[in-house]
């Protein structure tokens, strides 16, 4: 699906309709991904020393990618430098020192997760992977839908002189640095603004290099197939502290095109982003307690808090305020999006969680559209659908277990089979036409999908429905096609016109 950045996807019934979302998100070139990585198997055989990093591609090119190479199974390159933290987009100290290599214990946590058509936002806890170093290793990443990433690092070290924290960056080619202490990356027909924000930011020692190096500072260039190759590796570090929240925006674009502008305006214990769609974003930069943003009227206990009209995101929190009355309140840390009609929470525990929210309230599970009835016993509740609610005329009020969960809250259209669509043709001057299945997905939009009948040979695309894509090629001027070519339509159909080549 274009613009989605997580591996995470509805379970609706039929492994088939799951395959049509995987595959109509893997064969859109112009979907902008970022994959997140903070995991329970440590860094124990092909695990890599890489927990709390992402890699982001956009517009069909690899941006910020996971560099060095797989030449051979621990050869010098390998084990000295693809498998370290220092190879990865993530966060190393005193000079490239990060995770133990082939430690099954070097674990991390996905700990927060929500998503919503206005916001998106993860949270990663890697400190058991860095061996005592760090007291505390949180990495959120918020996406502010539809291009534009967050990445906010808290992180403390009980060390009394404390270290110096690097926030490492790899490219493939073109990585440069900005006049204003960011970076810039191309690639292709596409682009990579980073963006430092906060005062702080201005000392940080940025450096580029392009070599690759050991843990002992030996130079470990790749051998085999990968001889002679290069990729390009940024490092941004603090002074020596004892705790640090660095916060960087992440703005992908098109070359012909520019990237988003984001204003930011730092406070004593916040960071204010205004996006160009009206997304306003506060970022907390006090390692604990409550923020309070004054004027702009509210207040948090969390990582960030994003709003967007009428919906919210609360990220890694326990409450917020507006206006001074509570909109939302859990009674442990948990990341909540809600507002339009949808809710998307994350708790690490069974929790109680008090949202402000307009009556009626018809609840139902997002991905399979199941309704689930207010009040009754709680703990039959919990045990058979893992939610107990009920509804006053301005509060809902809910039970949850452990985990992710996705809810509606209107009776707006679930996902469901529709009835079939007609996809007219032109190939080669011939009028036809095919028949293609439908499906509502959780958006309320109709995907199509089935095989276009066709003479093997390589085509040029005259005319194609906006949301047309070739499942094997994506969005293509021209293609090789197969005699029965699986295809994707998301949206409404029109006329497809080929012409062989």
């Amino acid at each position: 699906m274009v613009n989605c950045p997580y591996a995470i996807y509805p379970n609706l019934s039929g492994s088939r309709r799951l395959d049509l979302l995987l595959c109509t998100m893997t064969s859109d070139p112009e979907r902008i991904s970022l994959y997140f990585r903070s995991s329970p198997y440590g860094s124990y055989s092909n695990s890599l020393a890489d927990q709390n990093s992402f890699i982001l591609h956009a517009y069909g090119e690899s941006l910020a990618i996971k560099s060095g190479f797989y030449d051979y199974y621990n050869s010098a390159h390998h084990k000295g430098f693809t498998k370290r933290t220092i190879s990865a987009n993530a966060i190393t100290l005193d000079g490239g020192q990060g995770q133990p290599v082939n430690d099954f214990d070097a674990k991390g946590r996905i700990v927060g997760f929500a998503s919503h058509p206005a916001f998106d936002a993860t949270t990663g806890d890697a400190v058991g992977a860095y061996e005592g170093e760090l007291t505390r290793a949180f990495r959120h990443i918020v996406y502010v839908r539809p291009s534009v990433f967050v990445v906010i690092d808290d992180l403390a070290t009980s060390k009394p002189a404390g270290v110096s924290f690097e926030w490492n960056l790899h490219a493939n080619q073109r990585l440069t640095l900005d006049s204003n202490g960011g970076a810039t990356i191309e690639k292709g027909k596409a682009g990579l603004k980073v963006r430092f924000l906060g005062r702080k930011a201005c000392s940080y020692q940025a450096s580029v290099k392009t070599h690759f190096r050991d843990p002992n500072g030996e130079e470990v260039p790749p051998v085999a197939g990968f001889s002679g190759m290069t990729q390009v590796h940024a490092t941004f570090a603090t002074s020596k502290t004892n705790a640090a929240i660095l916060v960087a925006t992440l703005a992908p674009y098109r070359l012909d095109n520019s990237p988003e502008e984001i204003m930011s305006e730092e406070y004593e214990d916040f960071i204010r982003l205004a996006f160009a769609d009206g997304t306003m974003l506060y970022v907390r930069t006090a390692p604990e307690g409550l923020v309070d943003t004054g004027g702009f009227g509210f207040r948090f206990e969390g990582a960030a808090l994003a709003v967007r009209d009428g919906s919210l995101l609360l990220v890694h929190g326990t409450k917020a305020e507006r206006d001074g009355i509570i909109v939302a309140q859990s009674n442990m840390l948990s990341t909540i999006a809600w507002g339009d009609g949808r809710l998307s929470v994350s708790v690490e525990g069974e929790a109680n969680l008090s949202l402000l929210m307009s009556s009626p309230i018809h609840l139902r599970d997002e991905s399979t559209g199941h309704d689930l009835p207010e009040g009754g016993n709680i703990e039959n509740r919990l045990n058979s659908q893992g939610v107990h609610w009920t509804a006053s005329s301005d509060r809902l009020q809910l039970q949850l277990e452990k985990g992710y969960r996705a809810f509606t809250l209107d009776e707006s259209p679930m996902p469901g089979s529709l009835q079939t669509v007609i996809l007219p043709t032109e190939i080669d001057g011939v009028i036809g036409q095919t028949v293609l299945e439908a499906w509502r997905d959780i958006d309320g939009l109709r995907v199509s999908w089935g095989n276009l009948e066709i003479e093997p040979g390589h085509y040029e695309v005259l005319q194609a429905p906006e949301g047309l894509t070739f499942t094997r090629h994506g969005r293509i001027r021209d293609g090789v096609l197969s005699l029965r070519e699986p295809i994707i339509l998301r949206g409404e159909s029109a006329m497809l016109r080929l012409r062989r080549i």
